[in-house]
Formats: C-alpha cells, structure tokens, sequence
C-alpha cells in the first residue's frame, strides 16, 4: 500500500492547460498496470481545449460548479455542473471544462481506466490554441473515434446510498458498468460517519482512494497486528489487489469523506472485496 501527498508532488502545468495536475496514482508513483488517479485545481476562469482520450476516464467535481463541455469543436453542448457529480467520458468522446467562477478555484478528482499512465491515455486536443486558424481536418468535420457512448453526468446525491458493501460506511456508486457503460473502471463516493470503521478487507483489483475530507486512519497488513497511519485530507492511498487495509474516522463529531476508484473493474460486485476479520 502507498500514501500519496498531493501537495506534495510535482504540479504539472502543461498536460491540460490551465489547469495544475497532480498525478498521484499511476505506474510511476506505484506499480500500478490499471489505473491513473490525478488531483486537478481549475484558476479562476479556467477552460481547457476540447479533447478525447483513448481510455474511458471519469473526474468527480470536488469543488465547484464547473463547465462541462460535449460533442464536436464546432458547436459543443454545455453543461453547469456543481460540486458532488461525477462525469464520465468513454474514449474516444470529445469534452473540456470551464471555471465559472472569476474568484475561486475548481477542483476535480480524476482517474483513467485501464490506463496506467497519462503518456498511454492517448490525448488529443480537438480545436486549436487562441489565435490559431481550425485545421484542415477540423475544417472537414474529422473529429474523434465515437465510442457510441455519450458522455454521462450523475449527481452522488440521487444515487441510492449502499449501507451494505463497507459499513457502517454510505457508498453511492457514480460510475460503473450499470450506470455509465463502461467495462474498465468503477468510481464511487464514499462517506464515513464520526467514529466509523470498517472490517479489514481485499479486494481482487486495484483500489485507490482519495481524501476528501479528513483526516482518517488507514490501516494495512493482517487482521492480528495491522499498521495504523494518519491520513489527512489531500492525499491519495493506492492498495493494490489483495493487500489487507481499512480505514476509521476518529473525529467523534464529522464525517470523513473518499472518492474511491477501482482499476479494470467495471462494477463493485466484480471487486472480489473480502472481508478478513
């Protein structure tokens, strides 16, 4: 298992600019063949160009509302997102984002299926940079591989709340197979109660979650003598398949809050979650 300040990586400005990206799960921070999880903070007035990448990727809104932009360069549909959805782009689908706000930042939670590194996702941006004529093959209406999928917005809030899969936890299940499609990935809010812990457990995947809020105990290693670390809120926890962890919230008063994903696996019941105590 690896515990992964966000803070402190290396802030990456050019992958999708403007935005400030922290890659903090991929197969260069930890091993991982499955996955890619990244922390994105929007500026004030924030757009990126419109893109597609050849894997299925998913971002939760952390803090916002947001933009959300789809369909072809020349005249996208716009969406007003607010914080607690999650979107869910197939490969191959065209979208961006935009900060609305002139004041405040955005945040999104961000993870790539089935992909392991951000060099693999296969980026392409679909319209040009300010200042620059349309390409020929914009011109000609070419745009990206339709995966005969659309791009899909799901509010956490109006999913049902599963109290069954981890308790005492509440887990709405934004993106898997069921709701978005998609065979290679599973992402999931997860809320903690004061005082909650769950069972040590497995799963048959690769898991990463993301801190919301916090801070929680992470705990790893066997049901006798397991580690306790102190996780505050901002950082990442990549367990990969098999390893034993659990997590607690030791405020008596606040709930702690994940943005979990699972790496090629399509839906929570393909998990191969196993509890060891």
């Amino acid at each position: 298992m690896k515990i992964i300040n966000s803070l402190g990586l290396e802030k990456d400005l050019g992958y999708e600019p403007p935005y400030t990206i922290m890659w903090g799960v991929d197969e260069e921070t930890t091993g991982t063949k499955v996955m890619t999880m990244a922390r994105t903070v929007i500026p004030p007035g924030g757009k990126n160009r419109l893109h597609y990448h050849a894997c299925d990727a998913t971002f939760y809104v952390a803090k916002g509302p947001i933009y959300v932009y789809c369909g072809g360069p020349r005249n996208p549909a716009r969406h007003l997102v607010e914080a607690g959805h999650f979107c869910h782009a197939p490969a191959g689908e065209v979208h961006g984002q935009e900060n609305p706000s002139k004041t405040e930042h955005a945040e999104l939670i961000a993870s790539f299926g089935n992909c392991s590194h951000r060099d693999k996702s296969g980026t392409v941006f679909v319209d040009e940079a300010p200042g620059r004529a349309p390409s020929p093959a914009l011109r000609e209406g070419e745009g990206a591989p339709r995966s005969g999928r659309a791009v899909k917005i799901i509010n956490s809030l109006g999913l049902e709340k599963d109290l069954r899969y981890e308790p005492p936890y509440t887990i709405m299940w934004g993106v898997n197979e069921e709701t978005a499609g998609t065979k290679v990935m599973t992402m999931q809010r997860t809320i903690i109660p004061p005082g909650g812990k769950n069972k040590l457990h497995s799963h048959a995947c690769d898991a990463t979650f993301y801190v919301a809020k916090g801070p929680i105990y992470v705990y790893c290693g066997g049901p006798e003598n397991p580690v306790r670390h102190l996780v505050e809120a901002g950082h990442f926890c990549y367990v990969p398949a098999g390893e034993v962890h659990g997590q607690e919230n030791p405020s008596p008063a606040d709930y702690a809050e994940l943005i979990a994903s699972y790496g090629n696996c399509p839906h929570q019941d393909k998990a191969g979650t196993t509890f060891v105590e």
